[in-house]
């Protein structure tokens, strides 16, 4: 398949060309059982080529375009050069799809709407950029422009040619239509639609996508107790993210809400599964990677789930929602939060952390040594994380850790650009339906773990003790395979 370009959680789009997280999952499970050949009869349909482009011709017959393009020479023999244009949008209207046109040695393209009233979108974030493969990216949904909207492309190129780029070179394409004329928009039902599969049950595991069977048991891989479900549907759910206010300013109080779509139908989605405790997991994780909070939004009776919270200082934001939609695959969906008043661009905001030298930290009276095994790990392969946890001030193994959310603790690593999503429980479970009242862990807790990609990750565990959870940082690098 096609490389995904524009970074998951900035834009969304139809036909998207990034994997879920259920077909990660399904990938891993393939290779673990030696990729073994499937049924021919699950290959999907040939449609041929023309399909694609009759959808694309469909699209923008109707439709208006705006060019993007630099507004200066760009030299040659320059390793890292950003490039800045804008244009203003001249009546209210409604963006439809946009087309990243770069050079051979673009690096990033970020797409940045700027409205009157103070809030920003990102439209799209197109990373690692591909000349030779251009796809216009079309919006779930139209995304307003008001009149006066400045829509602003950072671009950073590597020209290591002779030969500069001339003035007026393209950066983008925006293809729209007038407020109130276009026809791209999603029907949205009030209530969940469920289709004739729904009335087959199977087994899943909550955590493991790929697991699915007909009878009940326990995972394979992480010994959770499956989950009884309608047969799921394996794409994504559209998850929507609204902020009110909708300028988020640092420091103050807001009110967070999702509402969460049937993929196909559209639908509005009321029913999850409780993983955890929660039928909603929620993380919320600066760019930097220096904050970081893991919370869980109450469902509404309209559906949606809503919770007030706060963050500390200008800038991007991560927001992960862990979520299980009965006929759904346990799934993560990617979204952002950009503070008020925030200019900068997030090519040039991207993380950079260091690996710990040492694996000890020291928190509410608390020691946490880490051990990793294999003591290097390597992308492409499972890796164990094992603490031990001491009390500071007796200098004894910690015997009276608390349950936190029907687990001994949670541990969430993101790698150090925030694209890989790893979350993960301890091998200690709890035993099911019994009184979690006075029951206590430690001080051993293991969890594994599976590292798509080489680089550096930031790890975040999480313990309660009494009657506080205590969250644990390290920073790892990942070796290639």
């Amino acid at each position: 398949m096609p490389p995904s370009q524009a970074v998951k959680g900035f834009g969304r789009f139809e036909d998207d060309y990034g994997l879920t997280q259920h077909e990660v999952d399904q990938i891993v499970a393939w290779v673990d059982g030696g990729t073994p050949k499937g049924d021919d009869k699950d290959l999907p349909p040939d449609l041929g080529l023309t399909g694609n482009k009759n959808k694309d011709d469909s699209h923008t017959s109707a439709l208006k375009t705006i060019a993007i393009r630099a507004t200066e020479e760009i030299p040659a023999l320059v390793e890292h050069h950003r490039i800045e244009s804008s244009v203003r949008v001249p009546a209210d209207a409604e963006a439809v799809a946009i087309r990243p046109l770069l050079f051979p040695f673009a690096k990033s393209l970020e797409v940045t709407a700027f409205r009157p009233d103070g809030t920003n979108e990102v439209l799209v974030w197109a990373e690692d950029y591909h000349y030779d493969w251009q796809p216009t990216y079309y919006f779930k949904g139209a995304v307003p422009l008001p009149k006066g909207t400045r829509v602003r492309a950072v671009a950073y190129v590597n020209n290591a040619s002779n030969n500069p780029i001339p003035l007026q070179s393209s950066l983008c394409e925006l293809l729209f239509t007038l407020q109130g004329r276009s026809s791209h928009k999603r029907s949205v039902k009030p209530s969940a639609v469920i289709d004739s599969r729904a009335a087959e049950q199977v087994y899943t595991c909550p955590m493991h996508a790929d697991v699915i069977t007909d009878e009940p048991g326990k995972c394979p891989k992480c010994s959770m107790t499956l989950i009884k479900t309608p047969r799921p549907e394996a794409s994504d759910f559209d998850v929507r993210i609204r902020t009110r206010p909708s300028l988020v300013r640092v420091g103050e109080t807001f009110r967070l809400a999702f509402d969460i779509h049937h993929p196909n139908s559209g639908a509005t989605v009321k029913d999850f599964h409780i993983v955890h405790d929660m039928p909603f997991h929620l993380f919320v994780v600066s760019q930097d990677l220096n904050y970081f909070a893991h919370i869980h939004p109450r469902q509404q009776a309209d559906g949606s789930f809503v919770i007030e919270t706060s963050v500390p200082k200008s800038g991007a934001y991560f927001v992960y929602s862990d979520i299980f939609p009965v006929g759904g695959v346990p799934q993560v969906a990617y979204g952002n939060l950009i503070t008020a008043g925030y200019k900068g661009d997030l090519f040039s905001a991207r993380a950079r952390i260091e690996p710990d030298q040492v694996l000890t930290r020291e928190l509410e009276n608390t020691r946490f040594a880490l051990t990793i095994d294999p003591r290097e790990p390597v992308a492409g392969k499972k890796l164990t994380l094992k603490y031990q946890i001491t009390d500071l001030k007796s200098g004894e193994p910690v015997r009276d850790l608390e349950p936190y959310l029907d687990a001994w603790g949670h541990t969430l690593i993101l790698s150090e650009d925030a694209r890989d999503y790893v979350h993960s429980h301890p091998v200690q479970l709890i035993p099911d339906g019994v009184d979690r009242t006075g029951m206590h862990g430690g001080p051993e807790i293991s969890f594994e773990a599976f590292v798509p990609r080489s680089g550096r990750y930031r790890i975040w565990s999480q313990f309660q003790r009494n009657g506080k959870v205590i969250t644990v940082p390290f920073t790892i690098e990942v070796k290639p395979y």
